[in-house]
C-alpha cells in the first residue's frame, strides 16, 4: 500500500492539491468504475481531514508542521487511512465542480462563438454583398444589438471566474477587427493587445501562473487560453490576409468551423494527464478493496 500511496506523498510534503486538480479529468475517463468507488467510500472530511483542508493555503513549513502534529502518535494504518480518506473525498469534490466548470465553460465560449457567427453571416438583403452598408440605419442598430449580447455573455462568464477578462479580452478584440463591433470599451481589454496579437500567448501563459493554486487549475485554464487564442489567431489571420470581396463570406465560415474545433480541445485537453497519472489510476484501482476496508 505504501507503494501505491507514494505519489500521493510529493510536491507539497504530504499531498499536492494542484496535481490532483490537475489529474482529475483524465482520472473519470481512465476508469469509469472509479467514480462508482469514490462515492460509496467516504463519507465526509472529519476533524483532522478539515484541519489538513486549511493546510494548503499557508506555506509549506506551515504545511508539514500542522501535518506532522496531526499524524503524530498515529499508527502506520491510521495515518494511511487518513491519506487516503482525504485524497478521495478531495478528488471527489473535484471532480464535481470540475465536470460543472468544463460544461459551463462550453457553453460561455459557443455562445460567443455563435454571436460572432450571427454577426458574420449579416448581408444586405437588396444587393447580397457582404458587409451591410456601415453608414446605414440597419448596420449601426444592428451592432449596438451585438455588442449588448457579446458584451453580457462575456460579462457573466468573467464574474463566474471561469474565464479571466484577458482571455475573453483577446476574442472580444478579434472580434472587433473582424466584425466592426466596438465592444472593447464594455470588457477590460490589455493595452498591448489591442494592436494585434504578438505577444497574446506569453499574457495568457502569464495569466494561467497567476491563476496557478486557485479553484481552476492551470492546466485547465491554459487549455481554455489555447483554444481562445487560436481562435483569435484565426480571426486575425482574416483581418490580416483579405483576400478579395467575393471570398470574405467563405472565408469567414471556413473560419467559424475551425473555431468550432477549437472547442472540442476541451473535451480531450487532459489526454497528456491521463498518461502521467496512469500509475496511481491503476494502483488505486487494483487496490480498491484495500481502500474501502481501512476508509
Amino acid at each position: 500500500m505504501d507503494q501505491a500511496l507514494a505519489p500521493l506523498s510529493t510536491g507539497m510534503g504530504f499531498l499536492n492539491l494542484h496535481w490532483i486538480l490537475q489529474g482529475v479529468d483524465a482520472m473519470l475517463a481512465a476508469h469509469a468504475d472509479l467514480q462508482r468507488l469514490l462515492l460509496e467510500a467516504l463519507g465526509m472530511p472529519g476533524k483532522r481531514d478539515r484541519i489538513l483542508v486549511s493546510v494548503f493555503v499557508d506555506d509549506n513549513a506551515r504545511q508539514l508542521e500542522t501535518i506532522n502534529a496531526v499524524r503524530k502518535g498515529m499508527s502506520v494504518a491510521a495515518q494511511h487511512k487518513m491519506r487516503i480518506k482525504y485524497a478521495l473525498n478531495l478528488v471527489k469534490s473535484a471532480a464535481i465542480s470540475k465536470e460543472l466548470e468544463v460544461a459551463r465553460a462550453k457553453i460561455y465560449l459557443e455562445e460567443v462563438i455563435g454571436e460572432i457567427e450571427r454577426s458574420s453571416e449579416v448581408k444586405n438583403t437588396h444587393t447580397g454583398s457582404w458587409p451591410l452598408d456601415q453608414d446605414s440605419h440597419h448596420y449601426r442598430k444592428l451592432k449596438l444589438e451585438k455588442k449588448s449580447n457579446i458584451s453580457t455573455i462575456a460579462s457573466k462568464a468573467i464574474e463566474a471566474n471561469l474565464v479571466s477578462s484577458l482571455v475573453l479580452g483577446a476574442l472580444l478584440a478579434a472580434l472587433d477587427c473582424s466584425a466592426g463591433l466596438s465592444i472593447t470599451t464594455a470588457i477590460p481589454i490589455p493595452k498591448n493587445l489591442s494592436g494585434g496579437f504578438p505577444s497574446l500567448w506569453e499574457e495568457l501563459k502569464e495569466e494561467a501562473e497567476a491563476r496557478r493554486g486557485n479553484r481552476c487549475s492551470s492546466a485547465f485554464l491554459e487549455g481554455i487560453c489555447s483554444c481562445l487564442g487560436q481562435i483569435a489567431a484565426l480571426l486575425d489571420s482574416l483581418l490580416r490576409n483579405k483576400a478579395t470581396r467575393d471570398d470574405d463570406e467563405l472565408q469567414i465560415k471556413q473560419l467559424l468551423r475551425l473555431a468550432h474545433k477549437k472547442l472540442d480541445y476541451l473535451d480531450s485537453g487532459f489526454q497528456i494527464l491521463e498518461e502521467q497519472m496512469g500509475d496511481l489510476f491503476s494502483k488505486m484501482v487494483a487496490n480498491r478493496k484495500e481502500i474501502l476496508s481501512i476508509a
